[in-house]
């Protein structure tokens, strides 16, 4: 039955047919591997018999003392600071002399309307626009 099955009695005849197909492979094939039996695996991996323990090469034990084992040295971190380390005192002292508002890239910003604006129109942003209220209930 080759081509697209058009009919409900061709579909169906077209399953029986996959179906009796995959029951041929089935029983060709390779058996799959039992619950008891052991599969094919890369036995360097995953291989638990011969004497060999799942821990083996592990330390499978916890030390009863405090004490630091001679593998394990307690390496201390020296507190005392290295002059080395930093910037030296000229830069220091330079920074110092350096203005704290100075901008090193005033010359390269934007001029913004407001810097634009003559006295006349800077009023107007400095102007109150209502007077301060008072709150009658504020006393109680």
């Amino acid at each position: 039955m080759e081509g697209i099955a058009k009919t409900h009695e061709d579909i169906e005849a077209q399953i029986r047919d996959i179906q009796s197909k995959k029951k041929e492979i089935i029983i060709e094939g390779d058996k799959g591997v039992g619950l008891g039996e052991s599969g094919y695996f890369d036995s360097e991996i995953y291989d638990t018999g011969a004497g060999k323990g799942k821990y083996e090469g592990y330390v499978t034990s916890i030390a009863a003392n405090d004490e630091v084992d001679d593998e394990e040295e307690d390496v201390g971190f020296a507190q005392k600071r290295s002059s080395g380390f930093g910037a030296n005192v000229a830069f220091y002292s330079d920074l110092a002399a350096v203005d704290k508002d100075f901008d090193p890239l005033a010359e390269h910003r934007r001029p913004t309307i407001a810097d634009r604006e003559d006295e006349y129109r800077q009023k107007r942003r400095r102007m109150i626009i209502s007077p301060e209220r008072v709150d009658p209930f504020a006393d109680g």
